[in-house]
């Protein structure tokens, strides 16, 4: 009997071992991405990166706008401040107003941005919607 306990006791301790295997990992906001499955067609994460943070490089022109067909862009501009050429992956996202729902996420790819240069990019949701939103970035990174 007491064998069959300590066989049942290894037994339990190598399946919590198991089970909180995947739960270990970095600290939250670590280098080491998740990518967080699409809970809307259309919509998708970027792992973030903190040694390819370009986020202080990367500026809109304003708030959303919203054309007459009812799409909504944002647009910026990305300045690569280094000696060497750079791609820029900006993430932005369109979220209500009120209630800070993100209805969209739009991944814009600027490619071989030169030294000491700028370029302009812009984010957009096709989409219409009659809700009021807001757009924001919410990453940049050299890519």
């Amino acid at each position: 009997m007491k064998a069959t306990r300590v066989a049942g006791l290894a037994l339990s301790a190598v399946a919590v071992g198991v089970l909180t295997a995947g739960c270990s990992g970095g600290t939250p906001g670590s280098s080491e991405g998740t990518t967080i499955p699409p809970t809307r067609a259309g919509s998708t994460t970027v792992p973030y990166v903190a040694a390819k943070n370009a986020r202080a490089d990367v500026s809109t022109d304003g708030g959303c706008s919203r054309a007459a067909d009812g799409s909504w862009t944002l647009r910026g501009s990305a300045i690569n401040p280094t000696a060497t050429r750079h791609g820029f992956t900006i993430v932005v996202d369109f979220i209500t107003v009120p209630g800070d729902t993100v209805l969209h996420t739009s991944v814009v790819s600027l490619s071989g941005v030169a030294s000491h240069a700028s370029a302009t990019w812009s984010a957009q949701w096709s989409e219409q919607s009659s809700t009021a939103l807001t757009c924001v970035i919410r990453q940049a990174q050299f890519s």
